[in-house]
């Protein structure tokens, strides 16, 4: 089984894989490569366009194991708001709970809200995820760990990245192992490295191969969990209370950028400096 993923949009996107790139994120960092796109053209009002929206959120949860909603447009998300938790409830058919700060939503549903209050909604249920927001991408961001989170527990996927070791080493070790046949692997070379995902529908094989790449590979791995170097890095440096500065010369600045790609970089990263002529160094 393929693992799916589809991003709906209510309202047409002007860069689609731009404004997409939130939930892009947490799906690829899964493991879920799949993904398609459905964007919903506005209603003069939103409630001439709410059957539309049910019918096309239903249909999307029955071909896909994860489905997130979000709009293309932050005015209005009230509005939107409403509607979506009419109709997490009216597609799950789960019952109603009081949620503390986050009212009545059927039974599973994880509630967040970011620094605006516009809220993000995960609901597993039967074989699929609805991960639901009335805001745009800029609310999905806060919370891409917890839809990762939501996303492996029900689909099993995860990316590793390995820097040092070559794809053919790599591919080499797959094919001694026992289980090879019974786990998903792709590999993405890349500049620097690779990335490795490997998935597979049972969690107790899933949890074998890593132990077991660890074991040959982990001195080469740079994240388990999909992160990129940069975000690795920052994370190792919080959780020790270090700092950063970088001096840099042929490199141009580039570690410096990569490193402040990170959104809060600015609490590990003091400053950079570039010495690129012959008389600056």
């Amino acid at each position: 089984m393929e693992f799916r993923g589809e991003i709906i949009f209510l309202g047409i996107p002007s860069d689609i894989h731009w404004e997409a790139y939130p939930y892009l994120k947490a799906l690829y960092s899964a493991g879920i490569l799949t993904v398609s796109f459905t964007p919903i053209p506005q209603s003069a009002t939103l409630a001439e366009g709410a059957r539309e929206i049910e019918e096309i959120i239903t249909a999307t949860t029955v071909r896909a194991s994860v489905v997130c909603v979000m709009s293309t447009r932050l005015a209005g998300w009230q509005e939107r708001e409403e509607l979506l938790r009419k109709l997490l409830y009216r597609i799950s058919r789960k019952q109603l709970i009081l949620q503390k700060g986050g009212g009545l939503l059927p039974t599973g549903t994880s509630h967040f809200t970011d620094l605006d209050d516009i809220p993000l909604f995960i609901l597993p249920f039967s074989t699929t995820i609805l991960v639901m927001t009335p805001g745009t991408g800029a609310t999905v961001y806060p919370f891409l760990s917890k839809i990762k989170e939501a996303i492996s527990l029900n689909c099993c996927g995860r990316w590793i990245k390995m820097s040092g070791v070559s794809p053919a080493e790599v591919v080499e070790w797959i094919k001694k192992e026992p289980y090879h046949t019974s786990i998903r692997f792709k590999i993405v070379p890349k500049q620097a490295g690779l990335d490795l995902l490997i998935a597979s529908e049972k969690p107790h094989l899933l949890s074998d191969a890593i132990a077991n790449i660890q074991k040959k590979f982990g001195r080469f791995c740079t994240s388990f969990d999909g992160e990129a170097i940069e975000e690795a890095v920052g994370a190792a440096l919080l959780a020790h209370n270090k700092s950063l500065a970088i001096a840099e010369s042929c490199t141009g600045g580039e570690i410096a950028a990569r490193i402040t790609r990170v959104p809060g970089a600015s609490r590990y990263f003091i400053d950079g400096a570039v010495s690129y002529s012959n008389l600056s160094k």
